[in-house]
């Protein structure tokens, strides 16, 4: 059973929510505290899946009751219920909360967005991993991308285009232009998965406060994980994300898989940096048996950096879409055929860029290939990989 905590500094909202998800108490074991002290004590003796919690409260508000959250029990999943739509607003929580939701919330969304997080949670049925993952509010951006951000954000000329084309270069910038763009702080109408778009919706002066005043990229907190290079990581990944843009059909799904083929990987940044010693050990044994990393990682672990990564994405609210596709790029079979477009395109882009950077022939997925078209169009795809590969 699910057991959520649900906080806010009005009695009459609590209420309101207790009774609007009535229908749930079969399903969930909630919890109703009056304000962030209040939410803290019932956090010490009662082991929470969710706290969901109002911004703007007395004494402590919801920035800093999660703060305290992710610091004490930093498996839990963090959201934020609120009417409060300010730029500060949404400044503060980036860090700390995972989601953030507007009121009023339909009860129906509620649940779905709840249920959602909360089965991604379940696909990392290992505590340490989730308290890692937990701990996370940014991932490591290459420092190259990460400078050429910043001096283009202090540029008063730089364009939508200027921006957009920086952070298309690096995974952990889209993850977390994505997970704002998408969240309800800023009331978008539909899912965002196009990063020129993204750009375009928040604005220049709004990325320049969200990324470099308040360092919500985080920049400067990261090493090098271990065992790898984070230039080569974004270039393997600039470089499948184009390949898995020109290889999904329709051409309306190009900009959500160039963002998937994009965040592939974060799972190996978060388990490089979170778990260094296992980490080098998984990857010096992939490379000396000559296997897939993700191999490696099953067999020990029943999970790889693909789900690792997935789970991540997932919290922070990003689309379905990108997240399905990161989790599921090295098995697309696991995707029901009407959706696996995307997944396949991500699958098939990693494997033929592997290929072309003299990593040899990687096992595709027959479900992969089908999807996209079929065995005939294999010598075009490599084709495509072929012009893709920087020299």
């Amino acid at each position: 059973m699910r057991q959520i905590l649900f906080v806010d500094d009005e009695p009459r909202i609590l209420d309101g929510l207790k009774r609007m998800l009535r229908p749930m108490r079969e399903e969930w074991e909630m919890r109703f505290a009056q304000g962030g002290e209040a939410a803290l004590t019932e956090l010490a003796g009662w082991s929470a899946d969710v706290v969901i919690t109002d911004m703007r409260m007395p004494l402590m508000d919801g920035a800093t009751l999660l703060e305290q959250v992710a610091t004490r029990w930093p498996g839990v999943i963090r959201m934020v219920l609120s009417g409060q739509t300010d730029d500060d607003a949404a400044v503060r929580a980036v860090p700390v909360a995972h989601q953030f939701l507007m009121k009023p919330c339909d009860g129906q969304v509620l649940r779905g967005i709840i249920e959602r997080a909360c089965s991604l949670r379940d696909l990392l049925d290992n505590p340490g991993l989730r308290q890692a993952v937990g701990t996370i509010d940014a991932l490591p951006p290459a420092l190259a991308t990460y400078v050429a951000l910043g001096r283009a954000l202090q540029e008063p000329a730089a364009s939508v285009e200027d921006i957009a084309a920086i952070i298309e270069r690096d995974g952990a910038l889209t993850a977390k232009l994505l997970q704002l763009v998408n969240s309800a702080f800023f009331g978008m109408p539909r899912e965002v998965t196009s990063i020129a778009q993204g750009v375009a919706l928040l604005g220049a002066g709004r990325i320049r406060s969200l990324t470099l005043a308040h360092e919500v990229f985080a920049g400067g907190r990261w090493g090098s994980p271990a065992g790898l290079s984070l230039e080569a990581e974004q270039n393997h990944s600039v470089e499948v994300a184009a390949l898995a843009r020109q290889l999904v059909a329709p051409v309306t799904q190009a900009d959500t898989a160039l963002a998937a083929g994009l965040l592939h990987d974060v799972g190996k940044l978060i388990l490089g940096g979170r778990h260094p010693g296992q980490f080098q050990v998984d990857l010096g044994r992939s490379r000396a048996a000559g296997r897939p990393l993700h191999e490696i990682e099953r067999e020990r672990n029943g999970l790889s950096h693909a789900e690792v990564g997935a789970y991540l994405l997932g919290l922070w609210g990003l689309p379905h879409s990108v997240v399905e596709a990161v989790a599921n790029h090295h098995a697309p079979d696991r995707i029901p055929e009407a959706g696996r477009q995307i997944t396949a395109a991500v699958h098939l882009a990693d494997a033929l860029i592997h290929e072309g950077r003299g990593g040899g022939p990687v096992p595709l997925s027959d479900a992969a290939v089908t999807a996209l078209g079929g065995p005939g169009r294999m010598e075009g795809w490599r084709e495509l990989a072929a012009r893709v590969v920087s020299p």
